[in-house]
């Protein structure tokens, strides 16, 4: 018994002395230090870049719309994403592994049927390609390559397979994280607009409420002038002076009340444009 328990001590101190295995230990707080999109996939490139020889390795994302894979990133040349193919699900080798979900470890990728080249200034050899999936969706893959033929052993697979396997989880909480700041900018933004809108509002029936006693003040005072006899006796032409000031009063006042009935309708969205020929001489006269 005593025996057994000295083996078990002796494996679990060379697991743990072994620096592969230390850097899978690390990889679950490595990849929980930050929300970002682009630390996830730059800590994912680094990890897997200490732990596989390997010349050159993509990280394509996967547009669930357009259904198009797109590469990201780019290791150990981050400025050769431009130059890198874009591929549709079930297209090439990286298409068909993303959409079988299915680890590709091949010796020759220009032997395969399927190639197509991922870099138009290289055309890699030894390929490997490691979809990336959470539980509830497919995130995108990460290929690593050799330029030339020389074959990456199932211990390398296993190990993308491990690290690509907790980088998913982080990438896609990355990716939500981002749509959640950007769903929030866009309420500021709504918000900052709404409180645009009811200020406004308040300025315009502030104004509004101006413009409507200004009228009505003629029409009382003007009534009250031809009904009290305050201006003593007037003559038919004073008289009718009156009741035209009255009378534009009163169109005045309807038009105001219109207006804002006109506001009420297309705030509601269900106001009706009718196009009229007006004399522009006699709009301006009124607006002045």
């Amino acid at each position: 018994m005593q025996l057994c328990q000295k083996i078990m001590t002796y494996n679990v101190a060379h697991v743990t002395a072994d620096p592969e295995i230390q850097l899978l230990n690390r990889l679950g707080g490595l990849f929980s230090a930050s929300l970002s999109l682009d630390d996830n996939i730059d800590a994912m490139l680094s990890a897997t870049s200490q732990m596989v020889q390997f010349d050159a390795a993509t990280v394509f994302l996967l547009n669930e719309g357009s259904r198009e894979l797109t590469a990201c990133a780019t290791y150990p040349h981050k400025d050769e994403v431009p130059h890198i193919a874009r591929f549709v699900l079930g297209e090439g080798i990286l298409g068909y592994a993303v959409e079988q979900l299915e680890t590709l470890n091949i010796s020759d990728a220009t032997l395969d049927p399927r190639f197509k080249i991922l870099d138009q200034s290289r055309s890699p050899r030894s390929l490997m390609v490691q979809p990336l999936a959470t539980p509830q969706r497919v995130v995108g893959a990460m290929t690593i390559s050799r330029q030339r033929v020389d074959p990456f052993t199932e211990l390398d697979a296993s190990i993308l397979k491990v690290i690509t396997n907790q980088a998913a989880i982080a990438i896609e909480n990355g990716r939500l994280y981002e749509q959640l700041q950007a769903h929030l900018g866009e309420l500021e933004t709504a918000n900052a607009q709404i409180a645009e809108v009811s200020r406004l509002k308040s300025e315009f029936l502030a104004n509004m409420s101006h413009e409507l006693r200004t009228p009505l003040n003629a029409i009382l005072g003007f009534s009250e002038l031809l009904r009290d006899d305050l201006a003593g006796k007037i003559t038919e032409k004073q008289r009718k002076d009156c009741l035209d000031n009255i009378y534009n009063s009163g169109r005045h006042l309807l038009s105001l009340i219109n207006d804002v009935l006109d506001l009420t309708k297309i705030e509601a969205g269900r106001m009706d444009l009718v196009y009229e020929e007006f004399g522009v001489e006699s709009a301006v006269r009124e607006v002045l």
